[in-house]
Order: C-alpha cells, then sequence, then structure tokens
C-alpha cells in the first residue's frame, strides 16, 4: 500500500469515526452520507488535502456541514483547499448567495460576469442604475463583474469591479494558481465582487460562522500579501517623512530669505505635507486588500 493510500485511509478511518458529530449537525442519513461522500472525493480530486492535519480538515468539514454548503466545483457552495498543512474552507460565490438568502431580509440577489462585446452602461448618483445586455455570439473576453442586492423593502443596492480589480484581489492569494481561482475562476470573480457588496448590507444578512470563515480565508490565502502590503506602506511612510522633514529644512532658508513671517511658514507647510499624505493614501490605496 502506497503513502498516498494509506493517508486516505487514515482520513476515511476519521471521518467515520466523526459521524455521529456530523449527523448531529445534518440530523438526516441521506444529507449526512451524501457530505461524506463529496468530502470523500474532494480527498481524491485534491491529494494535498492528505498532507494537511487532521484538525484542519475536521474544522474545515465541520464548519461546511454547520453552515449547510456543499463541496466541491459541482455546486461552487463551498472548497476545503490546502495551503501546506492547513485545510481552509472557502465559502464560494453559490455558497455566499444561499447564506444571504437565508437572512430573509434579502428579496433577490444576483452576480454577473460582463465581456467586451455585451452592452454594459452604469450610472451612480440619485438614479442609479446598471444596463447590461449580453451580445449575442462571441462575447469577447471579461471586462467586469458585478452583483445587485434587491431587500425585501424593494431598496436596491450594487456593487461594481472591473475585471483588473478582481485580478489583483487573485493574484494576491496564496491559492492564484491552484483550486477555485483555476478551475471555477467567473463564481470566484461573482463571489468577490458580492463580498464587496455586503460590506454595504447589514452585517446580519450572513451568520457569524459565515462572517468567522470568511475572515480565515483572508488570513490564511492573503496573508503573504498583507505583509507585502505592511512593508511597503512602512517604506513609504518613512519616505514620506525624510521628504517633509527635507521640505522643512529647506522652506525654513527659503522663507528667512524671502521674508516670510512664521505664521504664514507653518500654513504653507501644512499644505505641503497634506499633499504628500494624500499621495501616499492614493498609492496605499492600490496595496488595500479589502473586498
Amino acid at each position: 500500500m502506497s503513502q498516498l493510500d494509506r493517508k486516505r485511509d487514515d482520513v476515511r478511518q476519521l471521518l467515520d469515526k466523526m459521524m455521529p458529530e456530523f449527523k448531529k449537525i445534518l440530523h438526516d442519513d441521506k444529507l449526512l452520507n451524501k457530505f461524506i461522500r463529496v468530502a470523500l472525493s474532494e480527498f481524491s480530486k485534491i491529494p494535498k488535502l492528505l498532507e494537511c492535519t487532521q484538525e484542519s480538515l475536521l474544522g474545515g468539514l465541520m464548519n461546511c456541514a454547520q453552515l449547510g454548503l456543499e463541496l466541491g466545483s459541482a455546486t461552487s457552495q463551498a472548497w476545503l483547499i490546502p495551503y501546506g498543512k492547513q485545510a481552509t474552507l472557502v465559502i464560494g460565490y453559490r455558497g455566499m448567495r444561499d447564506l444571504v438568502f437565508r437572512s430573509n431580509r434579502i428579496a433577490n440577489l444576483w452576480a454577473r460576469v460582463v465581456r467586451e462585446n455585451d452592452k454594459f452602461e452604469f450610472s451612480y448618483g440619485t438614479n442609479e442604475k446598471i444596463d447590461h445586455v449580453p451580445a449575442k455570439g462571441k462575447r469577447g473576453e471579461i471586462t467586469h463583474f458585478y452583483a445587485v442586492a434587491q431587500t425585501i423593502h424593494r431598496t436596491v443596492q450594487f456593487e461594481i469591479m472591473t475585471y483588473d480589480e478582481v485580478e489583483r484581489i487573485r493574484k494576491r492569494s496564496r491559492a492564484k494558481a491552484d483550486g477555485p481561482w483555476v478551475t471555477d475562476y467567473e463564481p470566484m470573480g461573482c463571489k468577490t465582487v458580492l463580498r464587496k457588496l455586503c460590506k454595504y448590507l447589514p452585517t446580519d444578512i450572513l451568520p457569524p460562522l459565515a462572517h468567522e470563515v470568511l475572515h480565515r480565508e483572508d488570513q490564511e490565502f492573503y496573508a503573504d500579501a498583507n505583509a507585502r502590503v505592511a512593508a511597503k506602506t512602512d517604506e513609504k511612510a518613512a519616505a514620506l517623512r525624510e521628504r517633509l522633514d527635507a521640505a522643512e529644512d529647506g522652506f525654513a532658508d527659503t522663507a528667512e530669505t524671502l521674508g516670510i513671517d512664521e505664521h504664514e511658514e507653518q500654513r504653507i507647510l501644512a499644505a505641503e505635507a497634506a499633499e504628500a499624505e494624500g499621495e501616499l493614501r492614493q498609492e496605499m490605496a492600490q496595496d488595500d486588500l479589502k473586498f
């Protein structure tokens, strides 16, 4: 028996041992058997999961069962993604959509992919709207993703992201070259814009456990990028301080030569500092990892 087969048997025995716990969550035997069968299928499709700790595998599966989601690309509700020895539960677009609907506060919710040959227009202001007519025939490459929510009170909220904005998030993920970003790119893009939309909806449209899982996903898959952004921010902040110090030293000599009083000197320096800070914030916005 190969080492991979032994690990597969170990996981199968672990799931058998935990069946009573899963049954407490799923209640129905038919649902339980399907859940275990799909989980074992995922381990076969993604052998790297067998390298993960049993604690992380069980934790991801338990959370998935508690949220009432199904693993795998068949539904795009959720995936277990390995990174090193950790298995992390990733909620997909359809999983997010199903969880939002369960709040009974949203009447309708959808996300769409826009391609370059589609008719796509939108406007903001007092009469915000989206007009999207998919092209007949070849639609071309992806240009945008958007999500729309209609509450039970008939109010409408929407969010739009460009292809490049979604790509920046994908490229910062540890799983950018594997998992759902490769096998299910469009649903992951739809999930990304839906997550951004959810920031403007009541927080209780998602259960607390879903917020925990999404936060854990961010911590696991964007940790490297978060560290890079923090380092880059520190670097930019240090450069800004040097620039302001140099400007203040240089301006002091100029002010004395021109006879500018201390009050005017402070006003001009404050304006320069505000301008420099604005430039820094604009640069840092490009590195923002929040959805």
